[in-house]
């Protein structure tokens, strides 16, 4: 049996929304990285993307949202390449170690982007802060997680304070 949509009109839009949205990004991934944050105009993204400045303004209240949420998907997709390719039977350390330089590749590979996105948050109040905290302390509570194993296991001095550690 074939489902159907009850509202094929709005599943269509909600489609739009997203292929939008996807363009914007991409658009704006790439005049980042070509002129960086402060040389890229919402306008110069529109205007290469096709489409007007406020569709821009209804997915990201301003050029800082933009930015944030293209880092913070990004990060987020290479939090889960890092932890995915670990290899396996090597020690805590170099687990840590190997996502670490995945990390490194990660920022140097858009050092100008990722500078502007880490000083603009550090003056900002913006929800984006507490995102990319978070999304950080999910990385370390893995690693956290692994540490109190070998705790429990003893190979690791029982009063080791994982949290700091990791």
């Amino acid at each position: 049996m074939v489902k159907t949509s009850k509202n094929p009109v709005g599943t269509l839009r909600s489609k739009q929304k997203t292929l939008t949205r996807e363009l914007i990004l991409e658009i704006a991934t790439k005049q980042f990285n070509e002129n960086g944050y402060r040389k890229t105009t919402i306008r110069g993204i529109a205007t290469e993307a096709g489409i007007a400045v406020g569709t821009i303004f209804s997915h990201f209240p301003d050029k800082l949202a933009l930015l944030c949420s293209i880092l913070y998907d990004d990060l987020a997709e290479e939090i889960e390449k890092a932890i995915s390719s670990i290899p396996e039977g090597i020690p805590v350390y170099e687990e840590f170690g190997h996502c670490a330089g995945c990390f490194y590749r990660f920022w140097f590979q858009q050092i100008d982007v990722a500078r502007t996105f880490f000083t603009e948050l550090a003056f900002s109040n913006s929800e984006w802060i507490s995102r990319f905290e978070n999304q950080i302390q999910g990385f370390l509570d893995i690693f956290i997680a692994k540490l109190e194993a070998l705790k429990k296991e003893g190979s690791i001095d029982p009063s080791t304070d994982c949290g700091i550690t990791a």
